[in-house]
């Protein structure tokens, strides 16, 4: 009987190793003294190259995305800003408060050119479509496109992230200060009307107190005793005619209705009392009789259309020069 060959145990741990790294495309051990031998590339590489390299346009095309999401936003509140900023104009004109919304305003925009700028620089830097003599000296590799996508940034784009809280502060700055002009001049308004009204009162309760007390007694203070009485209306006019204070001024043409007018200073405040005879002369010529007061007017609130219609002549006067009480008195012609 043959006996099988015995093979030493250190050789078959040998011939294992040298099968075991030929299976996994390694290299076999160098021996000392002997050439080095090139190991062969691992067919993975390209894999991972191209790998590296989708992630890297994946990553630079939602950071682009989003770049352009900030740039539209940014505009959208600084477009809003500036309606802000205008519809203010009317109402609380160079205040603090606009001053500073439109130095944040400006200050948005500059920053959205800014940003665009830097996307148009992303733009024309990842365009690989054609070689550029500017960056490569021919088209890159993978890799070089990778670096170079991986070396964008959008630092102004995000910086875009803070405009909106600093423009919504400053324009609710001046938001509460359109409200609070808006709460004063209700406020106003009401200080006035209420001084207009005590002051058609009096008018109305010192004609009451002449009609009572019979002749002698004028109808404002300071006012002629005469039951009869004569006036010129020297011309027909407007503010200059009537600044010019030689008599009453016919200014029915712009008012639309026949209504004669002087200063209180000029001869108004002698107007006669109700009940008078009043003769005029000139451009409104005739006998007239002289009614109530038909309306004490504002200036600052009330205009043309508040003037009262249907008699046959009104005059006007600013009760002790002021605009805030322009009485209109009735005229009825007799004559």
């Amino acid at each position: 009987m043959v006996r099988a060959r015995r093979v030493p145990p250190h050789r078959l741990v040998l011939i294992t190793l040298t099968a075991g790294l030929a299976a996994f495309g390694l290299s076999t051990p160098v021996v000392v003294g002997s050439e080095p031998v090139d190991a062969p590339s691992s067919p993975a590489a390209p894999l991972q190259t191209e790998y590296t390299y989708n992630a890297a346009v994946e990553t630079f095309t939602a950071d682009r995305a989003q770049a352009v999401r900030r740039i539209d936003s940014a505009r959208a509140d600084i477009a809003a800003a500036e309606l802000a900023w205008q519809a203010s104009s009317a109402t609380i004109g160079e205040s603090a408060a606009r001053t500073e919304l439109r130095r944040q305003v400006d200050g948005g925009l500059s920053r959205v050119d800014h940003a665009v700028r830097e996307l148009d620089r992303a733009n024309t830097t990842s365009d690989f479509s054609l070689a550029s003599a500017e960056h490569f000296i021919s088209r890159p590799d993978l890799a070089t496109q990778t670096a170079v996508l991986a070396g964008i940034r959008f630092d102004q784009a995000t910086d875009l992230a803070d405009l909106q809280r600093s423009l919504t502060a400053s324009e609710r700055v001046v938001a509460e200060a359109v409200a609070a002009w808006h709460v004063e001049q209700a406020r106003l308004a009401v200080e006035e009307a209420a001084r207009v009204e005590a002051a058609r009162a009096a008018v109305e309760q010192a004609a009451r107190s002449a009609a009572a007390q019979g002749p002698g007694v004028g109808r404002p203070a300071g006012a002629t005793t005469s039951v009869s009485f004569s006036k010129l209306v020297w011309t027909a006019g407007w503010q200059s005619e009537i600044d010019a204070c030689q008599g009453a001024v016919d200014i029915g043409a712009h008012y639309g209705v026949p209504v004669i007018a002087e200063h209180w200073s000029c001869g108004g405040s002698r107007f006669p009392r109700e009940g008078s005879t009043i003769t005029l002369g000139g451009a409104a010529g005739g006998i007239y009789r002289v009614g109530s007061v038909a309306a004490v007017l504002n200036v600052a609130t009330d205009t043309a259309d508040d003037v009262p219609r249907g008699f046959d002549l009104l005059y006007q006067t600013c009760i002790n020069g002021s605009s805030a009480t322009m009485s209109f008195t009735e005229l009825t012609r007799i004559g």
